[in-house]
């Protein structure tokens, strides 16, 4: 990696009631996190890098820890 797993998070805090169940062509917001993860593993991503990227990173910043 290029050392920013730690920095970066995929995540979704604003959103429209109607575009969690479906978004356009696509399963919708609440599908987006599978989406993603399966796209990420496609691309040879570790899972730990997964995991920091879709919840361990914003978890961390929510309780207030630094990287």
């Amino acid at each position: 990696g290029e050392g920013l797993e730690t920095s970066l998070a995929f995540a979704t805090d604003r959103t429209e009631p109607g575009m969690v169940v479906s978004m356009g062509k696509g399963s919708g917001l609440a599908g987006l996190p599978g989406d993603i993860c399966h796209r990420l593993q496609q691309r040879g991503i570790q899972e730990s890098v997964i995991r920091q990227l879709l919840g361990d990173n914003i978890a961390r910043r929510l309780a207030g820890l630094n990287a």
